[in-house]
């Protein structure tokens, strides 16, 4: 049975040069470089999140919060990026304590509609960048959905010290009971959730498993299902139709 996000994904196939990002403001789920690690891909939209990136015609960016709890817009990570070619952009960031500069790679640029892109961090690999797309346009509409909510009902919790990996893999196992998945990306907010999209590969249903630091250096894990996402995506697109009425 077709599902919502699985329909998505037929939309999101266009392509946008990475040319069209450079000397625009755009908003983003989380601000860039802050959780390399818990972030493969990120959300640029016009309008709905509050931290920004830009991309100077001179080839520096600065990504910066503009959340209420700010004075007006301040600088939180900066660096410089190159355009390699039509589909990748590739940044170093800049080390704020240093004249140093990191390099985060190169990124895949993803059109979702006029006003949405992805950045997603790549293999390398064309065609798995392609695929990895596939996911993200799977994974992005659950994130701006969850962002910062904070869920309650923790399905198990385990040590900060444990690998990311080894983590998820324990709650797939033992929680949703699956042996033949796959771990196909990982995203996060703007702050509390980190969120993996596992797919069960028998059923071809996805899973999003959240993950949340708690309390005495534990790791509180609980999933989302398909079912809910759409329930939430159709709630909060209703009521955004109503607003603009």
């Amino acid at each position: 049975m077709k599902t919502l996000l699985t329909s998505l994904v037929f939309l999101y196939t266009c392509l946008i040069s990475a040319q069209n990002l450079i000397d625009q403001q755009w908003e983003i789920n989380r601000i860039f470089g802050t959780a390399p690690q818990q972030t493969d891909f990120y959300i640029l939209q016009k309008g709905g999140f509050l931290s920004s990136i830009t991309l100077s015609p001179n080839g520096t960016f600065q990504s910066y919060s503009s959340g209420l709890c700010a004075i007006g817009n301040f600088t939180i990570t900066e660096g410089t990026y190159k355009k390699r070619d039509d589909n990748y952009i590739g940044f170093h960031l800049k080390d704020s304590k240093s004249d140093t500069s990191k390099n985060m790679g190169k990124y895949y640029v993803h059109k979702v509609s006029d006003n949405e892109v992805l950045l997603i961090k790549s293999t390398g690999n064309l065609a798995k960048d392609q695929q990895r797309a596939v996911y993200a346009t799977v994974l992005a509409p659950a994130i701006v959905v969850i962002n910062n909510r904070i869920y309650k009902d923790p399905k198990m919790t385990i040590p900060s010290s444990t690998p990311w990996l080894e983590r998820v893999n324990k709650y797939v196992t033992e929680v949703l009971k699956l042996s033949n998945y796959e771990i196909c990306l990982v995203g996060c907010d703007s702050v509390l959730n980190t969120i993996y999209l596992v797919k069960d590969s028998d059923k071809e249903a996805y899973s999003y498993i959240l993950e949340q630091s708690s309390k005495k250096n534990n790791y509180a894990l609980q999933h989302l299902t398909e079912d809910y996402i759409q329930q939430e995506i159709a709630y909060w697109k209703d009521f955004y139709n109503k607003q603009t009425k």
